[in-house]
């Protein structure tokens, strides 16, 4: 048989890897857990460092105080969170990122092809309305965008845009943006992340799919958040104009 000293100590070896394992898996659920709670913690204002949580909670990874931290989650999250939040804005005319302002006209005049050029806003991501025009009903080219000019044959120019809430220093910019919104930025950055922190390609794809599906959430319930009333609309001679030409403003 088995010396009883022997026996006792692989027995206390085994508890040892079983209180392993079990610790392990406590902590482990514990941020699944988070980040399964964290799309109803929604009800209040994101910061940077919620969008950051509540991606590494999808993707079973500890919290971070600040993105300063001094550690691999808040390093990635740090790069990767202003790009991903300025892609996923550009994707639609989000009406919680929406601003609006009169352009200062530029005292240069284009060389050819417009009578006038105005300055974009800071922080301008996509145009949503141009005096009073919306983004993909007028076929006319009433403007294009270049090297941070908006160049125009108008005299006047009174824009909607999309802004940049990366900006705006103090983060509150952050607390304004839609719950659906959020949580879609919250997942493109989780999807990013996930294959450095995790190696797990599987989980990659997923979050990649649940971005997918949130983002036709979000752009759902952003067209059922109001109404666009100046709205100028296609005639059918126009839209067979643009489907031929591929044209439009």
């Amino acid at each position: 048989g088995w010396p009883i000293g022997s026996v006792l100590s692989r027995l206390r070896r085994r508890v040892r890897k079983l209180r392993g394992y079990a610790s392990f898996w406590e902590a482990r659920l514990g941020v699944i857990w988070v980040g399964l709670l964290s799309f109803n913690q929604h009800i209040q204002m994101s910061s940077k460092i919620d969008i950051c949580n509540h991606a590494l909670g999808l993707v079973a990874e500890q919290r971070i105080t600040t993105i300063d931290d001094n550690n691999e989650p808040a390093r990635l999250c740090k790069l990767h969170l202003e790009s991903t939040v300025r892609e996923v804005l550009s994707l639609a005319d989000w009406r919680s990122a929406r601003k609006r302002s009169v352009l200062a006209k530029n005292a240069v005049s284009p060389a050819f092809g417009y009578d006038n050029q105005f300055v974009l806003p800071s922080g301008w991501l996509r145009t949503v309305a141009f005096n009073d025009v919306y983004e993909g009903y007028k076929i006319q080219e009433l403007f294009t965008i270049e090297n941070g000019n908006l160049l125009t044959d108008e005299a006047s120019v009174s824009l909607i845009y999309i802004h940049d809430v990366t900006l705006i220093s103090s983060g509150g910019g952050y607390g304004n943006l839609d719950p659906l919104l959020a949580r879609t930025i919250e997942f493109a950055l989780a999807a990013k992340i996930a294959w450095p922190l995790q190696q797990d390609a599987k989980l990659m794809e997923k979050l990649e799919e649940q971005f997918q599906q949130s983002l036709i959430r979000a752009k759902g319930k952003n067209a059922r958040d109001g109404f666009d009333s100046k709205v100028v609309a296609w005639t059918q001679s126009e839209w067979n104009a643009a489907r031929s030409t591929g044209t439009g403003a």
